[in-house]
């Protein structure tokens, strides 16, 4: 399921598209190198159509992060609705991507 939608245009990004790659499945199922515990893999995988479904809808970011790890650039924003929390990452000059959902 999760690798069919591969992206959305988010009017928060002026519609720019969200792609949802392997990083945002890893970190729904893992953090970091350990593996999240069952109960929470199952509970944002339930949540991931209402990822996409804000994605396509919000438009308002709630708020934005940037991290610098040596010579990478990582940016982070938040988007909230019906309080769901959806993480969009960009590393350096890429593209949007799904990061996590909580």
């Amino acid at each position: 399921m999760y690798y069919r939608i591969r992206k959305v245009a988010c009017p928060a990004f002026s519609k720019e598209f969200v792609h949802f790659n392997r990083h945002g499945f890893n970190h729904l199922i893992r953090k970091g190198r350990k593996l999240r515990k069952f109960e929470d893999q199952i509970r944002r995988l339930r949540l991931l159509p209402k990822a996409v479904s804000i994605l396509m809808r919000v438009d308002q970011i709630i708020s934005c992060k940037t991290i610098r790890e040596g010579t990478r650039v990582i940016d982070f924003w938040e988007i909230e609705s019906d309080n769901v929390h959806v993480i969009i990452r960009k590393v350096n000059n890429g593209s949007l991507h799904f990061f996590s959902i909580f």
